[in-house]
């Protein structure tokens, strides 16, 4: 008497799960426990270890490092390969937000703050994930923005500093993506065919 549910079922079930999940987990942890801006800056910085451990866990399964030129990453470690370079990618975007935060914490904590960045951007690219990268344009140009507006309006304690620090994200951002040149290529075409 009854049809057995169909693949867009489920498929239908988990998105409204996760998304229902995804709210609650907002709501308890923002309403409820009222966490400081240190907590939840360092909480993205500790979930952005979890693509450390995706990448170095399928390294390890395939057993090269060159497997990081080829392989899509997230197959092996994640039953979705594609939310794993979206999340990677989200990860990227909301962490290049902290840098207003890191700054008042010192240096070192700048650093992390970058490094971080740049792990989650090496997942979003290792994923293959062409979808991911689709916003990463432009959350570049107004996170840009937001902080030229900043450094201009605010008075910065120390310019040299902070050029600095900029130039050394934007070089290592660089090398990163002239490092993967050959999938960004072949990811970014693609995406823009499915795009027009």
């Amino acid at each position: 008497f009854y049809l057995p549910l169909g693949e867009s079922s489920f498929n239908l079930i988990d998105h409204k799960l996760s998304a229902l999940v995804a709210l609650a987990f907002v709501w308890v942890v923002f309403w409820q426990l009222k966490p400081s801006e240190d907590v939840i800056w360092w909480s993205l910085i500790m979930i952005t270890l979890s693509v450390a451990v995706v990448i170095a866990y399928e390294l390890y399964v395939l057993g090269s490092f060159n497997a990081i030129f080829t392989h899509r990453f997230g197959s092996l470690a994640t039953p979705y390969v594609i939310r794993f370079g979206i999340y990677s990618n989200l990860l990227t975007v909301i962490l290049l937000g902290g840098f207003i935060w890191a700054s008042k914490k010192g240096p070192r904590v700048v650093f992390v703050l970058i490094l971080v960045i740049l792990l989650s951007f090496v997942g979003s690219l290792v994923s293959d994930t062409r979808t991911a990268w689709a916003g990463l344009p432009e959350a570049l140009i107004m996170w840009g923005l937001f902080y030229w507006f900043y450094l201009k309006h605010n008075k910065v304690a120390n310019m040299k500093k902070t050029a600095s620090f900029w130039i050394f994200f934007l070089v290592c951002f660089t090398a990163i993506l002239f490092y993967f040149g050959d999938r960004v290529e072949k990811r970014w075409s693609a995406m823009t065919n499915d795009l027009y």
